[in-house]
């Protein structure tokens, strides 16, 4: 599935890359969805188990080459092709349980033995274009990202951003930001006739770890009153 929205600055990619006639996500659409941007900052939320290599790098390097600020959010996966995309953001940030998976091209070969050796030089010719865009996002060698393309290397979460790969890590989810915002405000919300009382303070704030923030709000509000 691919969309993007002018207005709100965002743009999903989530799939296949690869010929859009197989139904898979190519780069004549992200380019159109960057041309509609105008130069805008955006923010694409990426899921993507990779695909084509050219293609790929035909995404790759239009969102490299866009004037404006990119944003690259991992919903899910940016394995193969889709982490060399991600490479291409101004800034990548994955959640805690985002994936991101580097490992050489796959090629298909028929013939005779010098066919299938020739193939393999091809492969490795893919190889060897994709690794600037990873040693210049990440600040890793030439030497060490080969090697961890060639052991097929995953990486989970923070371990994404530890090993170079994205700059950050979504904070905690929506509810729990929630429940802290609203803990906050039981601490010094309450008036102050009941500062000294520990347990009833105690019990509010322990009270609302499994209600909805409007919830919370009215029981401490009854507290209080």
């Amino acid at each position: 599935m691919f969309s993007f929205d002018v207005d709100s600055g965002e743009v999903h990619l989530y799939g296949d890359i690869g010929p859009e006639w197989a139904g898979m996500i190519g780069a004549e659409s992200v380019k159109m969805a960057l041309d509609e941007m105008g130069g805008k900052d955006f923010t694409m939320y990426l899921s993507s188990p990779g695909g084509s290599v050219d293609i790929g790098t035909d995404v790759y390097n239009a969102i490299d080459r866009y004037k404006g600020k990119v944003t690259i959010i991992v919903d899910a996966i940016a394995a193969s092709m889709g982490s060399y995309i991600l490479q291409a953001a101004d800034t990548r940030i994955v959640a805690t349980n985002s994936k991101v998976m580097v490992h050489n091209p796959w090629g298909l070969a028929i013939g005779d033995a010098a066919a299938l050796r020739k193939e393999a030089d091809v492969i490795d010719k893919y190889r060897d274009a994709m690794i600037p865009g990873y040693t210049s996002a990440t600040g890793k060698t030439e030497e060490e990202i080969r090697s961890l393309m060639d052991a097929e290397t995953w990486y989970v979460g923070k371990e994404i951003v530890d090993a170079g790969f994205a700059d950050k890590v979504l904070g905690t989810s929506k509810k729990a930001v929630a429940i802290e915002d609203v803990q906050r405000w039981a601490r010094n919300a309450i008036p102050e006739q009941f500062a000294q009382d520990f347990p009833l303070r105690s019990k509010a704030r322990d009270s609302i770890r499994s209600m909805s923030v409007a919830d919370a709000r009215a029981r401490l509000k009854a507290v209080m009153h």
